[in-house]
């Protein structure tokens, strides 16, 4: 088990506990990863931090198309003071019957006949998916798409199925709320095995995620100035460059050269 907060402890101390947790994780492959390969093309990444006086907690969700369950996928890794394990948690994986209580956006059940996996979307610009239990109908123009700076006729991974599919997804995660994308922070901290009472103390959608110029959370300087609000419990002394945001999908390669 990680160790527990004292609530005296002194700030630099906490720090360097959080960014050495994530830096462990990094190396042993149990923190996020947004890269796009041929198992899952990444949509869209968030992070929400917790903390109360003895605890400190970050869940990054990673919204993924998983290639080879054909579904839609929330990634969660939670890491934190109190936490018996830490990254991925594995009731977030393709398996997981719990989803069925989330009214997040999910790909719908295919027929029963043999089709491709790209059914539901086999019309770009008319879109049948799931929220919450409720099957619905979406309708974009080429206009909508290009306004989210997605180009349908682009080549990802040289299987036509697959591009649109990601196409869509991208679009629907640019076109649709976050209550509609990722799970509650009740859900969150449910999941995790955490008191749903837990205070939020910063979300986010753009950080610099580590994977492309350095490998480690703490060269980030937009997760360590998180660490470092965290540990002095005052959320205003987060700080992200907006330049230095890296969690947009088009920041990571696909397959093919971009």
């Amino acid at each position: 088990m990680t160790s527990k907060l004292v609530p005296n402890e002194q700030p630099h101390i906490i720090r360097a506990e959080i960014l050495t947790q994530w830096d462990k994780s990094r190396r042993e492959g149990k923190f996020p990863r947004l890269e796009t390969d041929s198992h899952w093309g990444f949509i869209k990444a968030r992070l929400s931090a917790f903390r109360s006086v003895d605890e400190w907690l970050t869940i990054f969700e990673v919204l993924v198309y998983w290639n080879g369950f054909g579904d839609l996928i929330n990634q969660v890794y939670g890491f934190g003071n109190k936490l018996d394990k830490v990254g991925f948690n594995p009731q977030s994986g393709p398996t997981d019957s719990n989803l069925v209580e989330s009214d997040t956006l999910r790909i719908p059940a295919p027929p029963s006949v043999a089709v491709d996996d790209d059914w539901w979307c086999s019309d770009p610009y008319h879109i049948k998916v799931m929220l919450g239990k409720n099957i619905q109908e979406l309708c974009f123009t080429p206009a909508d798409y290009a306004n989210a700076n997605i180009n349908l006729e682009r080549a990802l991974s040289g299987d036509k199925v697959l591009d649109r599919i990601l196409h869509v997804l991208r679009m629907l995660a640019h076109y649709l709320t976050p209550e509609q994308i990722f799970y509650s922070e009740q859900y969150l901290l449910r999941m995790i095995g955490r008191p749903l009472n837990m205070p939020l103390f910063i979300q986010t959608y753009e950080w610099c995620h580590p994977g492309l110029t350095f490998d480690r959370p703490s060269m980030s300087p937009c997760l360590y100035s998180l660490a470092n609000a965290l540990a002095y419990n005052q959320f205003h002394l987060f700080h992200c460059v907006p330049e230095l945001a890296n969690t947009h999908w088009s920041k990571w390669p696909f397959f093919l050269p971009q």
